[in-house]
């Protein structure tokens, strides 16, 4: 067996030493501190975004999907404006005619009013479980129900749809129905309740 060499016990010294291991390696660059300034400029361009065209700030740094169901919106609300500016223009008596009839106005009326309705009301859901489950205060516990049913905001809706369903088939069997549907209902809000919020 031979004798270890000088060259050897050296070769063990290089392979054993952090020291000499980090100084082949090539240095990262440190990342730079966050600039305020460039923050407020970025903040600034996504409001403005969001002012010129609903959904462009979310598709821009946020949410795509969001974004993109915002942008399609909006891009119908303005080609309907677009619409009935040209029709003003046209036959203003027919537009008149039209957008003062008190069906149309009844529908515009729900038009307008049902989507933030139905945002909000499937937004807040959970609210009043969580102030009596984990004792929170009123704006708290809506606020934390929001952001967690925003992230799931069509699976909510669609429980919330299926819940108002079978509410639905209680009160058509003679009302009776409802003593058997608002427990299931309740039970599938509170289960859907627990999944959520057990992850928070």
């Amino acid at each position: 067996m031979s004798r270890p060499t000088v060259i050897d016990d050296a070769r063990l010294r290089v392979a054993s030493d952090p020291a000499a291991d980090d100084a082949e390696r090539p240095s990262r660059p440190h990342p730079r501190p966050p600039d305020p300034a460039r923050a407020v400029r970025r903040a600034v361009t996504l409001v403005l975004l969001t002012l010129v065209a609903p959904g462009a700030a979310q598709v821009a740094a946020g949410n795509r999907r969001v974004g993109t169901v915002a942008l399609r919106v909006w891009a119908g609300l303005l080609g309907s404006v677009v619409l009935v500016g040209l029709g003003w223009v046209v036959a203003r008596g027919a537009v008149l005619a039209v957008f003062t009839l008190p069906t149309v106005l009844s529908l515009l009326g729900v038009l307008l009013i049902l989507p933030p309705a139905i945002y909000l009301g499937v937004s807040w859901i959970f609210s009043a479980p969580l102030i009596i489950d984990k004792g929170l205060d009123f704006w708290p516990a809506m606020e934390l129900s929001r952001k967690v049913a925003s992230k799931q905001f069509f699976g909510t809706f669609a429980l919330l749809f299926l819940v108002g369903l079978i509410f639905l088939a209680g009160f058509i069997a003679l009302c009776l129905g409802v003593f058997v549907s608002a427990p299931v209902a309740l039970a599938c809000i509170a289960v859907a309740y627990n999944e959520l919020f057990d992850r928070t």
